[in-house]
Protein backbone atom coordinates (compact mmCIF):
# COMPACT_ATOMS: atom_id res chain seq x y z
CA UNK A 1 0.00 0.00 0.00
CA UNK A 2 3.11 2.61 1.19
CA UNK A 3 4.20 1.86 -3.00
CA UNK A 4 1.16 2.83 -4.46
CA UNK A 5 0.75 6.12 -2.19
CA UNK A 6 4.35 7.11 -2.83
CA UNK A 7 3.47 6.32 -6.68
CA UNK A 8 0.63 8.31 -6.53
CA UNK A 9 2.44 11.32 -4.57
CA UNK A 10 5.23 10.69 -7.26
CA UNK A 11 2.33 11.69 -10.17
CA UNK A 12 1.02 14.29 -8.54
CA UNK A 13 4.43 15.93 -8.05
CA UNK A 14 5.24 15.58 -12.11
CA UNK A 15 2.12 16.74 -13.15
CA UNK A 16 1.85 19.81 -10.81
CA UNK A 17 5.65 20.82 -12.06
CA UNK A 18 5.10 19.94 -16.09
CA UNK A 19 1.90 21.47 -16.06
CA UNK A 20 1.41 24.73 -17.30
CA UNK A 21 -0.04 27.87 -15.60
CA UNK A 22 -2.03 27.06 -12.56
CA UNK A 23 -4.96 28.37 -9.82
CA UNK A 24 -2.92 31.72 -8.43
CA UNK A 25 -0.38 31.46 -11.23
CA UNK A 26 1.83 29.05 -8.85
CA UNK A 27 4.99 27.14 -11.52
CA UNK A 28 7.54 24.83 -10.53
CA UNK A 29 8.42 24.66 -6.49
CA UNK A 30 5.49 26.89 -5.70
CA UNK A 31 3.09 25.10 -7.57
CA UNK A 32 4.26 21.47 -5.90
CA UNK A 33 3.85 23.26 -2.34
CA UNK A 34 0.33 24.50 -3.35
CA UNK A 35 -0.72 20.89 -4.47
CA UNK A 36 0.65 19.34 -1.28
CA UNK A 37 -1.02 22.36 0.82
CA UNK A 38 -4.45 21.15 -0.66
CA UNK A 39 -3.70 17.77 -0.40
CA UNK A 40 -3.38 18.31 3.44
CA UNK A 41 -6.76 19.48 4.21
CA UNK A 42 -10.64 19.99 3.36
CA UNK A 43 -10.84 23.23 4.99
CA UNK A 44 -13.29 25.51 3.20
CA UNK A 45 -14.06 29.13 3.19
CA UNK A 46 -16.75 31.35 1.35
CA UNK A 47 -16.78 35.29 0.41
CA UNK A 48 -20.08 36.25 -0.06
CA UNK A 49 -19.81 39.89 -1.78
CA UNK A 50 -21.92 42.13 -2.89
CA UNK A 51 -20.18 43.30 -6.62
CA UNK A 52 -16.84 42.36 -7.84
CA UNK A 53 -14.07 44.56 -6.52
CA UNK A 54 -15.70 43.89 -2.94
CA UNK A 55 -14.12 40.70 -2.06
CA UNK A 56 -11.33 40.03 0.57
CA UNK A 57 -8.58 38.88 -2.01
CA UNK A 58 -5.73 39.47 0.45
CA UNK A 59 -7.24 37.42 2.80
CA UNK A 60 -8.13 34.65 0.16
CA UNK A 61 -5.07 34.32 -0.65
CA UNK A 62 -3.74 33.53 2.29
CA UNK A 63 -6.52 31.16 3.56
CA UNK A 64 -5.33 29.05 0.18
CA UNK A 65 -1.45 29.77 -0.05
CA UNK A 66 -0.87 28.94 3.40
CA UNK A 67 -3.35 27.00 4.75
CA UNK A 68 -4.72 24.82 1.36
CA UNK A 69 -8.17 26.32 2.41
CA UNK A 70 -10.53 25.80 -0.51
CA UNK A 71 -11.81 29.24 -1.20
CA UNK A 72 -14.57 30.64 -3.52
CA UNK A 73 -16.26 33.90 -3.77
CA UNK A 74 -19.73 34.60 -4.71
CA UNK A 75 -20.70 38.08 -5.78
CA UNK A 76 -24.47 38.86 -5.26
CA UNK A 77 -24.30 40.97 -8.67
CA UNK A 78 -22.05 42.07 -11.40
CA UNK A 79 -21.79 45.08 -10.82
CA UNK A 80 -23.63 47.05 -13.40
CA UNK A 81 -25.06 49.59 -11.54
CA UNK A 82 -21.65 51.19 -10.71
CA UNK A 83 -19.63 53.80 -11.90
CA UNK A 84 -16.91 53.16 -14.54
CA UNK A 85 -13.85 55.85 -14.37
CA UNK A 86 -11.33 53.20 -16.49
CA UNK A 87 -13.88 53.20 -19.55
CA UNK A 88 -16.99 54.14 -21.64
CA UNK A 89 -19.14 50.88 -20.08
CA UNK A 90 -22.37 51.33 -18.44
CA UNK A 91 -25.37 48.56 -17.57
CA UNK A 92 -25.22 45.42 -18.70
CA UNK A 93 -21.73 46.11 -20.82
CA UNK A 94 -20.21 47.16 -17.08
CA UNK A 95 -21.36 43.87 -15.63
CA UNK A 96 -19.81 41.92 -18.36
CA UNK A 97 -16.63 43.79 -17.59
CA UNK A 98 -16.60 43.05 -14.32
CA UNK A 99 -16.64 39.28 -14.34
CA UNK A 100 -14.40 39.64 -16.65
CA UNK A 101 -12.20 41.10 -14.24
CA UNK A 102 -13.94 39.19 -10.88
CA UNK A 103 -12.51 35.79 -12.71
CA UNK A 104 -9.13 36.94 -13.44
CA UNK A 105 -8.92 38.51 -9.50
CA UNK A 106 -10.27 34.82 -8.45
CA UNK A 107 -7.83 33.48 -10.47
CA UNK A 108 -5.19 35.39 -9.63
CA UNK A 109 -5.79 34.10 -5.92
CA UNK A 110 -6.72 30.92 -6.52
CA UNK A 111 -10.63 30.56 -5.61
CA UNK A 112 -13.45 29.82 -7.00
CA UNK A 113 -16.23 32.34 -8.70
CA UNK A 114 -20.04 32.80 -8.58
CA UNK A 115 -22.86 35.11 -9.24
CA UNK A 116 -26.23 34.98 -7.66
CA UNK A 117 -27.19 37.25 -10.73
CA UNK A 118 -29.06 39.92 -8.35
CA UNK A 119 -29.50 43.32 -10.80
CA UNK A 120 -27.17 46.07 -9.24
CA UNK A 121 -29.09 49.33 -8.65
CA UNK A 122 -26.17 51.59 -7.85
CA UNK A 123 -25.03 53.40 -4.93
CA UNK A 124 -25.89 52.72 -1.58
CA UNK A 125 -25.36 55.84 0.64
Amino acid sequence: MAGVAAAALGLLLALAVSAPGGSGGERGAARVDQALRDLAGDLRALCVSVRPGNEAAPTLARLRRRFGVETTVVHVTRGEGGDNAAGPELYDALGALRTVEARAAASDVGARVRFLDFRDFGFAR
